[in-house]
């Protein structure tokens, strides 16, 4: 009986964090159609709350939930808006609908607390289809989040091995936040190109869709200099050198964290696993190029 208390107690703790996340979530929600879906959700969430609550003898209402989650959410909400926060929401609904099916696997469906957890199960899986479908509706600004998010990582990847290469034989910062300038131009008509052909063939192939080729490619380009310049700013700054370098690799790398998550979020991929992949990649590749770079200037005397 204790552990059927302890694991009520666990789901309650969960429950009210999504009702406190959608009830957040709804306060600032402009969009009429979205405001009442996560009404309804924070109001299913609650009542799921109570559930657990009168198994493990707790009173809902007493439970405290993570401030700091709820202000990360309605800061993604307004730094990449609703339809990322949604696709975040139907991942955590999935999860949770996992959580449920697997404590309901192993304690099976005949015991009272069996039948809560597959009339709760029913529940989270159709809060999951809700917002699948409402994500489908909004399919046009995910794909600009898609190339908003895909620019930026490639910027602060590419760009990254550029300068810190041309930091180890350089004599000033400044020669280096030009060329990084140079190079991140280059990379951004490039990319804004090579986006703009890319969405320009697909629709060719599936017929009209709701984006434009023009948009995908101003969203990429932008954002992979906007990605570029955070290897170059330390360098604008002054900074030169093995100090530019390690400023420049910090820098990256946290961004490189953020981005990694919200790529995660948006392809369904560990966020654990998608950040060690990318850190992987832009510090290995920062590494080859400065280690390159001190054997030119030690052994070939090669300056600028």
């Amino acid at each position: 009986m204790q552990g059927v208390k302890d694991l009520a107690y666990k789901f309650l703790k969960g429950e009210m964090l999504d009702y406190s996340t959608y009830s957040a979530l709804q306060s600032v929600e402009k969009d009429p159609k979205l405001k009442k879906i996560l009404g309804e959700l924070a109001a299913t969430e609650w009542k799921h709350a109570g559930i657990w609550g009168g198994i493990c003898g707790v009173e809902r209402s007493r439970v405290r939930v993570s401030r700091t989650h709820i202000l990360l959410m309605l800061f993604l909400r307004r730094l990449l808006g609703p339809t990322f926060t949604v696709r975040l929401l139907e991942l955590n609904e999935g999860r949770g609908a996992g959580d449920y099916a697997s404590a309901l696997k192993l304690l099976g469906q005949n015991s009272r607390f069996g039948r809560q957890l597959k009339q709760v199960l029913d529940d989270e899986l159709h809060h999951e289809k809700v917002l699948g479908d409402l994500l489908e509706q909004n399919e046009t600004q995910l794909q600009y989040i898609k190339s908003i998010v895909f620019g930026l990582n490639d910027g602060l990847v590419e760009i990254l091995a550029i300068v810190v290469g041309l930091a180890a034989i350089a004599s000033s910062g400044t020669i280096v936040a030009i060329a990084g300038a140079i190079a991140g131009i280059s990379g951004m008509l490039s990319m804004a190109g090579g986006a703009y052909l890319s969405a320009k063939s697909e629709n060719l192939v599936k017929g009209a869709t709701s984006t434009t080729p023009a948009k995908e490619a101003y969203f990429t380009g932008f954002y992979y200099f906007i990605g570029a310049l955070l290897s170059i700013l330390p360098f604008a700054f002054g900074l030169s050198g093995y100090v530019g370098i390690g400023v420049a690799v910090l820098v990256v790398s946290l961004a490189i964290v953020i981005v990694s998550f919200i790529i995660s979020v948006i392809t369904g991929v560990s966020p654990k696993r998608r950040m060690a992949e990318m850190l992987a990649i832009s510090l290995g590749a920062a590494f080859a190029t400065v280690a390159f770079s001190t054997f030119a200037r030690i052994y070939w005397h090669v300056s600028i």
